[in-house]
């Protein structure tokens, strides 16, 4: 359900927990919450990455400039 990520940081808030923070373009606003849950859990389980903001961008919607 995602197409591509964009604008990803992340970063240490303490020795022991990572911040992550991006821009998710998908397809279908309506899949979000369930990509959203999924996404959370799969960079806690694979990464240890508890704190994450993830901002979604529907493909239609998303402008590619080209310099």
């Amino acid at each position: 359900g995602v197409c591509s990520v964009h604008d990803l940081h992340v970063w240490s808030l303490t020795s022991r927990k990572i911040a992550l923070s991006a821009h998710v373009v998908i397809e279908d606003i309506n899949q979000w919450d369930f990509l959203l849950k999924e996404l959370v859990n799969m960079l806690k389980s694979s990464y240890g990455i508890e704190h994450v903001t993830l901002q979604p961008e529907i493909l239609s919607h998303t402008v590619t400039f080209n310099g």
